[in-house]
């Protein structure tokens, strides 16, 4: 009886399967994005879930960060803001390996504040 309960079960998972993916494939993936701040000189963790994996990365500031595998249809990317990037809003999009993009959120980057100090070397130690 029991082997009997495990193919009945294997075949209605079968047979439900096509269904159940074709559906989350209408989906579009979601994405997260967590940092410190949004501002110069952070760096952004995008998570994302609902994307085959291989052949994924994400786009934003004119460059392809490479993207990680976490899991079935699941990736993480880390994206790093320059401190020369002008703040403003960017786009960040996940792409899939033919460049198609599969999700996109616009990310508003503030400006960072830095301190700096000047420091005075005698000549006699400057090159």
């Amino acid at each position: 009886m029991r082997l009997r309960v495990l193919v009945l079960t294997a075949t209605v998972l079968a047979t439900l399967a096509p269904g159940a993916a074709g559906a989350a494939a209408a989906d579009p993936p979601a994405l997260v994005v967590r940092a410190r701040a949004l501002r110069q000189g952070e760096v952004l963790h995008v998570s994302w879930t609902g994307a085959p994996m291989p052949g994924v990365s994400i786009r934003m500031f004119g460059t392809t960060w490479p993207a990680y595998d976490r899991g079935p249809s699941t990736g993480t990317a880390l994206v790093g803001v320059d401190l020369d990037q002008a703040p403003g809003s960017y786009p960040l999009t996940l792409e899939d390996a033919s460049g198609a993009v599969l999700a996109q959120t616009d990310i508003a980057i503030e400006p960072g504040t830095f301190t700096t100090r000047t420091l005075r070397v005698d000549p006699a130690f400057v090159n």
